[in-house]
């Protein structure tokens, strides 16, 4: 473990890490689609929690999605254009910006240098979804992103 990532701890254990993170996050997200496949564009990502290992995850992230008042879908979002809200399961057109809920693993590549190996969508909240439910601050995140240059 470098000296960059000691003070990093598991939300659930405790625990320091040891080289890899595993996270819950939470991003303003839109697909762009052409010549049959699509890009991600994903702006104001924060991680809600970070885990220690694949079993802190694996039983942390359900308790954290609870926190954040959004189910976790039987079948989580694909790459297609229209996708299924997790709250209302209501069309979520994914070429708009969208919350999106993800889970990822980084591996650390040097003192304070984490590289993301594995990242996937569990969740999409829809525009009316995410007004209604009182989240001023992400509604407003979803509707103008944040840019980063």
């Amino acid at each position: 473990m470098s000296p960059g990532t000691q003070h990093f701890v598991c939300t659930l254990c405790g625990e320091r890490f040891k080289g890899r993170l595993f996270a819950l996050n939470r991003s303003a997200r839109r697909l762009v689609f052409g010549d049959g496949h699509s890009a991600a564009h994903v702006e104001g990502a924060i991680a809600i929690a970070t885990y220690c290992s694949e079993g802190c995850q694996e039983f942390g992230v359900p308790c954290g999605m609870e926190e954040e008042q959004v189910p976790i879908p039987a079948h989580p979002p694909g790459p297609g254009p229209i996708e299924v809200c997790a709250v209302c399961q209501g069309p979520v057109d994914m070429s708009q910006w969208h919350l999106d809920y993800s889970v990822s693993v980084e591996e650390e590549r040097g003192p304070s240098i984490l590289q993301v190996i594995g990242d996937h969508s569990i969740a999409v909240v829809c525009g009316h979804c995410t007004a209604a439910r009182g989240s001023a601050q992400a509604a407003e995140e979803v509707s103008e992103p944040l840019r980063i240059e």
